[in-house]
């Protein structure tokens, strides 16, 4: 059989597509031939073609006559297919769809149901029917009547492919893009779903991104599913990965941190031979040189735990997002998102306090005695803040011990700076009165605005037409060149206005709009950077730093007075609240290391090595949490001078 591509009507209709329109003008001029037409796909075709006349989308070269016309003729348009349909026997509709252009399937369901035809159907025909055609259970279960009438049929039919609980799983497991409404049959039970994904698990190759989401994702509601069946698809994604890891293919990004003598100065050295792995080393002699306490807390601005404004880096950055993230990533409805960059930044921190802490151990100095003195000496002596108290550790401590007592600490200096921060002091009785814990979201700043955060759509468009690899504006004909952002474009190339095609030319006109861009002479586009400074965070952070910018500043300054930004007064920016709940719980993100809770709750692991890498983690949120409240007292110690 030919394949046929006539009509296609395409989502909803909001936006006309002149291709598709100039394909109707076609249909139209056959109008004589209508009612002769014996391809299943001429006849659905017609669908498609009354699909955009009922929109009420026309060209612009459409005269109100030819128009009117074109409506009339529509109108005849259900008639003419019924008649198709109703013609035909049961017998043959299998072969009708299997005929039937892929473009056309759905309408082909889709107009069984409009024309009545499957009342025509008993339960057995129907089953015979769907095992024929194989029609996929998405495009099945958009029919309503199809779903009531044959609740019984659909449920056996569902069931009979493992494969189906993919369906399941995107649609009550991911965060889909998918609007479709779709009709559940009654007689498929909560225990059939299970089965289903049972049987999917124990498939042998089942998809290991789907497999993530079964072992991480809970939504009870829907589809709910045991401990034990997630434990299974752990388990499954466990032998898979080995099996990957062992023969198959991978693309792999290599991470290597060093620290040996150099000059004292410490320098940083980048040590990379191949363009896939990140190898760096530190100065070791800096670091000997300079083992007091302070210096050595500093060093985590040298690995670049944070930026100069103090941001967190190490969290997750949608800015950072690859494509792998779009085309090979899970969506689970509460999974912390990440790619590569998070990975390896992560990687990093990781062996960068594992190094640092083995090179202080060597010299009798144990970190957690370094955040004890920031606590108990450091802030009392440079801030005039006392209260603060930070259990020492037992240098003879297993890690797994260690891990039991950081985490409780973590929660015990959260409270602490809570209560200064409402207060100005810690009282000390009300502390151990308090048995509520404090989330990082509530954890308050010494300041009154502390971060904004972008509450405009408009600016929200503004920043991804600038800096997105997304973005229409990344490329003009007469460059010739595609660059990886239109701010790129415009730092590397002189552009002019009609170097745009008119799509480019509407988003290009809402920049100007927008205050962005202005356009100079002979219609050259150039940047306007007092804007830009305040764009560019929203991209890359997510989020403003107030303290460290001139709120005068015209743009900064209109978009805080016309309230197009929030403004919250946090410890912890929202980014960063999210990352250390990923690191440290599991209520928020379904993929959480839940570090603090299995601790805490003694499901952690038995082996030692475990305990040791995530006592370096707890390490580096304990590093985190000291940056951000020494912050805040220098800020307020600022202010007041």
């Amino acid at each position: 059989m030919d394949t046929y591509f006539g009509v296609d009507f395409y989502g909803d209709g909001e936006v006309a597509n002149p291709g598709e329109l100039r394909k109707c003008e076609m249909v139209f001029d056959d109008y004589g031939n209508w009612k002769t037409y014996t391809d299943v796909n001429r006849v659905i075709e017609l669908y498609n073609v009354k699909k955009y006349i009922d929109t009420g989308i026309r060209l612009d070269d459409w005269a109100n006559l030819q128009y009117g016309s074109y409506q009339n003729k529509a109108n005849q348009v259900f008639e003419i297919v019924g008649r198709f349909f109703n013609s035909k026997d049961i017998k043959e509709l299998a072969t009708l769809y299997n005929e039937t252009n892929i473009i056309y399937r759905q309408d082909f369901v889709e107009l069984i149901c409009k024309v009545g035809l499957y009342k025509k159907f008993d339960d057995l025909q129907f089953s015979e029917f769907l095992d024929e055609t194989n029609i996929g259970i998405a495009r099945l279960l958009r029919e309503k009547d199809i779903v009531y009438k044959f609740g019984k049929v659909v449920r056996e039919y569902i069931l009979k492919d493992a494969e189906n609980a993919e369906f399941f799983v995107n649609r009550f497991l991911e965060r889909s893009e998918d609007k479709e409404l779709y009709y559940i049959p009654k007689e498929l039970t909560a225990e059939d779903k299970e089965k289903l994904v049972q049987s999917y698990i124990e498939l042998d190759s089942p998809n290991m991104n789907y497999l993530t989401v079964i072992m991480q994702e809970e939504n009870p509601d829907k589809l709910k599913l045991s401990e034990m069946t997630r434990f299974k698809a752990y388990k499954k994604l466990e032998i898979m990965r080995k099996k990957l890891f062992e023969t198959g293919p991978s693309f792999k990004t290599g991470v290597g941190i060093g620290f040996k003598p150099m000059d004292g100065t410490g320098k940083i050295e980048n040590e990379s031979e191949e363009q896939n792995e990140l190898k760096v080393s530190y100065d070791s002699k800096w670091i000997l040189d300079n083992l007091d306490y302070a210096t050595l807390l500093n060093n985590f601005y040298w690995f670049e735990f944070v930026d100069f404004f103090n941001r967190c880096l190490l969290v997750s950055q949608p800015s950072e997002y690859g494509l792998e993230n779009f085309l090979f990533g899970t969506r689970g409805l509460r999974e912390y998102q990440s790619g590569t960059s998070f990975r390896i930044k992560n990687t990093m921190a990781f062996l960068q306090m594992t190094g640092y802490y083995n090179i202080l151990c060597q010299h009798g100095i144990e970190i957690e005695d370094i955040y004890k003195w920031f606590f108990e000496t450091y802030l009392k002596n440079e801030f005039n803040v006392d209260g603060f108290v930070y259990e020492k550790v037992r240098k003879d401590a297993p890690f797994g011990e260690r891990n039991k007592l950081i985490s409780s600490k973590i929660d015990h200096i959260l409270k602490q700076f809570n209560l200064y921060s409402k207060y100005g002091t810690i009282d000390r009785e009300y502390l151990e009165f308090s048995s509520q814990s404090v989330e990082f979201s509530q954890v308050l700043s010494l300041s009154a605005d502390k971060y904004a955060y972008c509450n405009d759509e408009n600016i929200r468009s503004e920043y991804t037409s600038i800096f997105s690899s997304q973005s229409l504006l990344t490329y003009v004909e007469r460059i010739g060149k595609t660059y990886d952002s239109f701010f790129k474009l415009l730092e590397n190339e002189i552009v002019y206005y009609d170097d745009f095609k008119n799509i480019q030319k509407e988003r290009i006109d809402f920049l100007l709009s927008q205050g962005t861009i202005s356009i100079g002479e002979a219609g050259k586009i150039e940047l306007k950077y007092d804007r830009l400074r305040m764009l560019i965070q929203f991209y890359k952070y997510e989020y403003l730093c107030l303290a460290y910018e001139k709120t005068e500043d015209n743009p900064l300054k209109d978009a805080l007075q016309s309230n197009k930004l929030l403004v919250e007064n946090t410890l912890f920016s929202r980014p960063e609240q999210d990352y250390l709940d990923y690191l440290l719980n599991k209520h928020k993100f379904s993929n959480g290391l839940d570090l603090r809770n299995k601790y805490i709750h003694s499901t952690n692991s038995l082996d030692e090595k475990v305990h040791r890498d995530d006592y370096m983690r707890f390490l580096i949120v304990m590093a985190i949490i000291i940056i951000k409240i020494n912050e805040e007292f220098c800020l307020k110690e600022e202010l007041k001078n």
